[in-house]
């Protein structure tokens, strides 16, 4: 007796233990493989010269010497581009190596990566609140926190998460065995303790609902190694997502403990803790009510079927009952009774928010997020674990479907299933509206799997008579090695194409430098990507980030990185740095709509504050000098950070500056017109957008020189450029033939704008110099003439109110940062 029950309990402990080796040795990848940013740029750098003379001097004899300079150079790049093409994985590999040699030649070289991704960066700027005050925020209302880095200069209210308190308590441990680990180092092992949690919360679901040990052990190397999971929970991955896999998991193992409760204070006792656990998770994801939708229907399509053919309640009917106390009761003492409403609404809305059919009045900068794109099937197949996985999860979807209408749910197995079964339906459905949902659908695809895959065995197993079962356990072993060998080879290949690194040495030098040289009340104004680097690292206050990505400072801030002139653009970073969306809720409270709010803001705020006073006067009364005190007051300290990558992706600028509010309402009023923007899957939804924006901007990548031919610098695409006349021309397939309109450049620290004889072509040309380089770029009259274009490449050259305060680079110029002072 004593065999049987602790047996099975052994075997699944075993094959937690051979699961968790694989699972977490990959996820280590990022500290295991390692080097330093500097030592990889020299690298870089090193590497690929190598291969460019390598090129040089094998075709050189090759090359006819009648050729022009930039013709010979063309030839030699696009060498160089097909063979980084053709061994891409060779050239990492070398630059890997070559990297690892220069570290070990550093004994002062940093020793662990920085955290992936941006909103890691979130929870580690609250961790340090916790280190240093005992605290995530010094205010707390309710379900929310209030942290006054976010949205300057107003600060934001955020839903509260506990995902920095477990951090923390991951440090606490490691800095037991080793006092002076730095936090951010501990921090990055919580995706690790999360993931081996939920491996053992689904071993022991499958093991509850009776699957086989070889069944359990190749579902469970799927479920930790899924593509969006394994990304999601790596080293130094230290954002919320990971309790999206945890927390449902939890809750299906529950479950599939307590629908098997034979007495009436069991089945009370799990929908208790049902309902704690949920209240848990609303601390942790804010979309909560998403699985708590997917309890609620599943328990009581339970109960109906079980009702229909049996005429009872007793397979869920306390569960659910007690389910719904506990859910209550929990987020009412944590939160308040008066939150419960108010929570159940904010994470609906946040699920609908990424597909509904309504076009945002002011401009949807999430189109530009990768993870918030719509996700096709495909897509959803390969995040959650494979076209292997889904195939046999379909198979284990309809052999359960076939056990469901022998037996009904009568036994655990079958409730089990249609819980998974409507969870995976829904999440299949949101994961379309939205890419980072597929990250829900990890549990129940796994789940769906491991039940096919048991099925298959035992259908297998079938064929072998009882004298030759060990033959079936050897077929079954040499199964398992063959379904799980690949599976962990491919994830551990992926890791790489998997990682996030943003934040770097290049990033943590200009924002060291920030913390250093600018005030405690200062407010950096940038695009919303690095915001949460600047309120962990900096540690100062930001217009926007990616908590905040949809608040209207977008919208001022695009206006103001557009400005054509200084002047112009100081008086839209005035409104954004000392009224953030004040303004312009006042207006709207004084009965504007959106659109006429931001249009009157825009008249007012280039004019003097008298006549500003005159013209709104009239419409606001008394309330007249509280807008002036917004739109014409003294801000904080404010600064301007600008970084390649805005100018890499300046079209989007043009988009948000120019959207068109006053449409976008008139939209929203008609359904018809609505109709007309298409699906928003598709191509032609895409172009609607842009519309809305006045048309997709033109503008190319930045160019560096290829080769010289005389006076002529020559660039990409067949770009000649007379550095000393200024002249240029083109002779390319993408931008024409011809001559552009203007030249952009600097000539004794004075931005000219020098137009050009015979021009033909549509659009300008930039001429710079970024570190030393000369640097060119084709754009658009109106962008060529932006603050953005003319700060990042003339620097404060010729202006008054903007200043250099920093600049910062790496070797390869991936990464390039300027920070500028606004003299107001």
């Amino acid at each position: 007796m004593l065999k049987k029950t602790i047996a099975p309990s052994i075997i699944f402990a075993i094959i937690f233990f051979i699961t968790a080796i694989p699972a977490t040795y990959i996820r280590l990848f990022p500290l295991r493989t390692f080097v330093s940013d500097e030592a990889r740029s020299k690298a870089s750098v090193l590497v690929m010269n190598t291969a460019r003379e390598t090129i040089q001097s094998n075709i050189s004899s090759a090359i006819n010497d009648n050729l022009s300079q930039s013709q010979k150079q063309d030839i030699v790049s696009r060498k160089l581009n097909e063979l980084l093409s053709k061994e891409r994985e060779k050239f990492l590999k070398t630059i890997d190596e070559t990297a690892g040699k220069i570290d070990a030649s550093n004994p002062s070289r940093r020793r662990y990566p920085y955290l992936l991704a941006s909103d890691s960066y979130y929870y580690y700027d609250l961790t340090k609140n916790i280190a240093s005050e005992g605290t995530i925020a010094r205010r707390i209302r309710g379900s929310k926190y209030f942290n006054p880095k976010m949205a300057a200069p107003d600060g934001y209210w955020e839903p509260l998460n506990l995902h920095p308190y477990a951090g923390f308590a991951v440090h606490k441990i490691l800095a037991f065995f080793d006092p002076k680990i730095p936090l951010v180092f501990s921090v990055s092992f919580t995706p690790l303790v999360i993931t081996l949690l939920a491996l053992a919360s689904f071993l022991l679901t499958v093991k509850n609902i009776g699957i086989s040990p070889w069944a359990a052990l190749i579902g469970s190397v799927y479920f930790v190694l899924a593509e969006i999971f394994l990304k999601r929970s790596c080293f130094a991955w230290y954002d919320n997502d990971p309790y999206n896999i945890l927390f449902p998991i939890i809750i299906i193992m529950i479950l599939s403990s307590g629908f098997q409760a034979k007495t009436k204070k069991g089945q009370a006792g799990t929908g208790f803790i049902l309902g704690a656990v949920l209240t848990l998770y609303s601390l942790f994801w804010q979309g909560w009510v998403f699985l708590a939708s997917i309890i609620v229907a599943s328990i009581l399509l339970i109960i109906a079927i079980d009702y229909a053919s049996q005429k009872t309640l007793r397979s869920g009917f306390l569960i659910f009952l007690s389910f719904l106390i506990s859910a209550l009761a929990g987020i009412g003492l944590i939160f308040g009774l008066n939150e419960i409403a108010v929570l159940f609404k904010e994470g609906w809305q946040a699920l609908q928010g990424f597909f509904n059919r309504t076009i945002s009045v002011w401009p949807d900068t999430y189109i530009a997020v990768g993870e918030l794109k719509h996700a096709s099937f495909t897509d959803i197949i390969n995040l959650t674990g494979g076209n292997l996985l889904f195939l046999i999860a379909v198979a284990g979807f309809l052999t359960g479907l076939v056990r469901f209408f022998r037996l009904g749910v009568k036994d655990v197995r079958n409730k089990i299933w249609l819980f998974t079964a409507v969870f995976a339906s829904a999440t299949i459905v949101i994961s379309l509206g939205a890419q980072r949902f597929a990250l829900l659908g990890v549990v129940p695809m796994a789940l769906l799997f491991t039940l096919g895959l048991s099925d298959l065995l035992e259908k297998f197993g079938s064929w072998f008579p009882a004298q030759r079962k060990p033959l079936f356990s050897v077929a079954c072993a040499a199964l398992a090695l063959l379904a799980i060998f690949p599976k962990v080879l491919s994830a551990e290949r992926a890791m790489p194409r998997l990682l996030n690194s943003i934040f770097n040495s290049t990033w943590d030098a200009a924002l060291t430098d920030i913390k250093k040289n600018t005030p405690e009340n200062s407010i950096i104004n940038t695009w919303w990507p690095p915001g949460h680097f600047i309120k962990a690292v900096a540690r100062r206050k930001v217009t926007f980030d990616g908590a905040t990505i949809n608040n209207r400072q977008s919208y001022w801030l695009a206006n103001a990185l557009l400005s054509r002139s200084e002047r112009e653009a100081l008086n839209y970073f005035r409104l954004l740095n000392n009224s953030g969306n004040q303004a312009v809720d006042l207006l709207i409270g004084a009965g504007m709509t959106d659109s006429q709010a931001a249009d009157f803001l825009k008249s007012i705020i280039h004019l003097s504050r008298f006549q500003a006073q005159a013209a709104a006067g009239p419409l606001l009364g008394e309330q007249t000098g509280q807008l002036l005190g917004l739109t014409h007051g003294d801000p904080s300290p404010s600064f301007l950070l600008i970084y390649n990558q805005m100018i890499e992706n300046i079209i989007l600028y043009p988009f948000v500056a120019r959207w068109d509010l006053k449409k976008a309402e008139l939209i929203n009023k008609s359904p018809e017109m609505l109709k007309q923007a298409g699906s928003p899957k598709s191509g032609k939804y895409i172009s609607f957008l842009w519309s809305m924006a006045g048309g997709y901007p033109r503008a190319s990548e930045i160019f560096s020189p290829v080769g010289h031919q005389g006076a002529w610098t020559i660039f990409p695409d067949n770009i000649a450029i007379d550095m000393e006349n200024k002249l240029c021309r083109i002779n390319s397939e993408r931008f024409g033939k011809g001559t552009p309109q203007f030249l952009f450049f600097e000539e004794n620290g004075i931005v000219r704008k020098k137009p050009l004889e015979g021009s033909n072509l549509p659009f300008s040309v930039v001429i710079g110099k970024r570190h030393g380089k000369d640097q060119i770029m084709l754009m658009e009259n109106a962008l060529a003439e932006s603050l953005l274009i003319r700060l990042f490449f003339f620097g404060d050259s010729g202006l008054t109110h903007f200043k250099v305060m920093s600049q910062h680079s790496d070797l390869t110029g991936q990464t390039q940062i300027d920070t500028f002072r606004i003299i107001y």
